[in-house]
C-alpha cells in the first residue's frame, strides 16, 4: 500500500509541471494520460536523441518515470542512474533519487533502497540544521 501511495505522489508531482512544457512533449503527455508508457518511452527516446539543448533533463526524468510505470524497473533504474550522473543541478534531481529508490524496492533490492533513503534523510536533517544561504 505504501509503494502505491508513494508512486501516486511521485506521479502527481511530476505531471503538475507539464503545463509549462514545450509542445514537443504534448504527445508524451497524452501517452502518460492514456497509460501508454511504452509509447511515451519511444517518443522520449526520439526527443532525447534530437537533443535541442532545452530542458534535456526533464525528458530523461520522464523516460525513467514511464519505464517505472511500465514496470520495467531495471531499465528505469539505469535511466535514473544516467540522469543522476548527468544532471546534478536539475530541479528533477531529488525526484530521480527517490524514483531510483522505488526501483530498488520493486526489484527487491531493499538494502540499496535503504541506503538511498538513509543518505537523503541525513541530507535533509543537515539542511534543516544548517540551511543553505538562498541569497
Amino acid at each position: 500500500m505504501k509503494i502505491i501511495l508513494v508512486s501516486y505522489i511521485i506521479s502527481l508531482l511530476s505531471i503538475q509541471c507539464w503545463a509549462a512544457v514545450d509542445d514537443d512533449l504534448a504527445s508524451v503527455r497524452a501517452a502518460f494520460v492514456d497509460k501508454q508508457y511504452a509509447s511515451a518511452v519511444s517518443q522520449l527516446d526520439a526527443l532525447i536523441a534530437k537533443g535541442d539543448g532545452q530542458q534535456e533533463d526533464f525528458p530523461l526524468y520522464l523516460k525513467s518515470l514511464a519505464q517505472f510505470y511500465e514496470k520495467d524497473f531495471s531499465n528505469a533504474l539505469q535511466t535514473c542512474e544516467q540522469f543522476l550522473g548527468k544532471y546534478q543541478n536539475s530541479s528533477w534531481y531529488q525526484k530521480a533519487i527517490f524514483l531510483q529508490a522505488q526501483c530498488h524496492i520493486q526489484l527487491k533490492q531493499f538494502k540499496e533502497a535503504e541506503a538511498i533513503y538513509e543518505k537523503e534523510t541525513k541530507r535533509l536533517a543537515l539542511e534543516e540544521v544548517c540551511p543553505r544561504n538562498l541569497s
